[in-house]
């Protein structure tokens, strides 16, 4: 209803007349000075009950001095029940304050790898396929680097590779369908590889050398084999490593090389194969062609032109490196289907002689161990890598003038802690490795 109001000018003193409609909210008859709004609402009640914590329903909640939410989070494992805290996922190997920062970073990225993706662990970068993607990271002494997400999808093959082991840490799921890459490459130790503490041991003779041992890991490595009738004997086996839980996490070791007195030309040895944990406040999964490749590297055959060797400068072979650690951790882990691996199997050594084709194979993720090189006239194989059934074998022995063939590498170590301290693969799931699972240990947050 339009209302006509007699108005003063203050400053001409004059008295104006006009027409307005009054505000919806204002009661048509009242005096403007009595005016107030029909709708007004009561103060709202505070949103909690001033300076208490709760945690309830899996929630928890820091009430402020002025009854006004401070605080609160949804709790990854439930309420403790004794105190008003959250249970959280507390990792392995000291990287609880980077799961934190995974959840409060905004710049962590829900990081999705597709096919030809790669990172690198000594400078921290990450490409998706062609495309480079900033992930927040940090150097863990030199040793591991860290990565820290919202969420992890592996669609695709994704190599690592660094000196340092992989770390990532996830605030939610984790999904792998395609592999992560964290192997050995012959010689090329996976990231994290070659921890120096394991090592297969060096074959040396002022004539004919016998093959190098293989590295060792979640078994012994495998010694070398004999050279010249059993005159030079082969290099000694690297040593088992007791480290059930992979704290520190660390990846496998490098094969011996095989060496003549006094020349620079020598076998290779087979890389280590790397380090990886991947922890998650939910759940991670392998399912359908979800790999993790912790293999490690074929020993090497001395080369022609390579390090001073020529044509006359045969050698035994090199041993096998050993496969890597796989960490996981999360309230559940999940192996679904057929074609899901877990690989930490050690490398093949290679044969006495000369030349590339004499190598031994990389540890892989199929079924069986990676064979030792195939010898030439004159020299003997180099032993199969180590697998989850069986330890790695002894270089082959040579005859008169020959050379021995490199020991295999053992079989690396995979760990698996979930809340319940067990796993269960279903539909074929294979774990090549030696494996074992713990309960996953929690901590009181905030």
């Amino acid at each position: 209803m339009t209302r006509c109001w007699l108005l003063f000018s203050v400053l001409a003193a004059l008295p104006v007349t006009g027409c307005f409609d009054p505000p919806a909210d204002v009661k048509p008859d009242a005096d403007l000075r009595d005016a107030t709004p029909i709708d007004a609402e009561p103060d709202a009640a505070p949103a909690c009950t001033a300076s208490t914590t709760t945690c309830s329903n899996d929630h928890y909640v820091d009430c402020g001095a002025d009854g006004t939410v401070a605080f609160e989070m949804d709790c990854p494992l439930g309420c403790d029940g004794t105190v008003a805290k959250c249970r959280d996922v507390d990792p392995s190997n000291g990287v609880a304050m980077y799961l934190d920062q995974a959840r409060t970073d905004p710049d962590a990225p829900a990081l999705v790898l597709g096919e030809g993706s790669t990172i690198d662990t000594d400078t921290g970068v990450v490409f998706d396929g062609a495309v480079s993607v900033v992930v927040p990271n940090a150097d863990l002494a030199g040793d591991n680097r860290v990565f820290m997400v919202k969420s992890l999808s592996v669609t695709g093959t994704t190599k690592v590779s660094g000196g340092r082991g992989l770390i990532i840490v996830s605030n939610g799921a984790v999904s792998l369908t395609g592999t992560l890459d964290v192997s050995a490459d012959l010689q090329l130790d996976g990231p994290g590889g070659g921890s120096g503490t394991c090592d297969g041991h060096d074959a040396t003779a002022a004539t004919f050398p016998g093959g190098a041992g293989g590295a060792g890991n979640g078994d012994d490595g495998a010694p070398g084999g004999t050279s010249n009738n059993g005159a030079s004997a082969g290099g000694g086996a690297g040593s088992k490593l007791v480290d059930n839980d992979l704290d520190p996490l660390r990846g496998g070791c490098p094969g011996g090389r095989s060496r003549l007195v006094g020349s620079s030309c020598t076998s290779g040895n087979g890389g280590g194969g790397g380090a990886v944990q991947i922890v998650s406040r939910t759940e991670i999964g392998l399912t359908t062609t979800g790999v993790i490749d912790a293999s490690g590297g074929g020993g090497v055959s001395a080369q022609i032109g390579v390090e001073g060797c020529s044509s006359t400068g045969a050698r035994g072979g090199g041993g096998g490196g050993s496969g890597g650690s796989v960490l996981l951790e999360a309230p559940q882990v999940r192996f679904e289907g057929g074609a899901v691996v877990v690989s930490t199997k050690g490398g093949g050594g290679s044969a006495g002689g000369i030349g590339s084709t004499l190598n031994g194979s990389d540890g892989g993720v199929a079924a069986g161990y990676a064979p030792g090189g195939t010898a030439l006239s004159g020299a003997a194989n180099g032993g199969g890598g180590g697998t989850e059934e069986a330890p790695p074998y002894t270089g082959y022995a040579a005859n008169a003038n020959g050379w021995g063939g490199g020991g295999g590498g053992a079989i690396g170590q995979a760990r698996f802690n979930t809340s319940s301290g067990t796993v269960n693969p279903q539909g074929g799931a294979a774990l090549r490795t030696k494996w074992s699972a713990g309960t996953l240990r929690t901590r009181l947050v905030p």
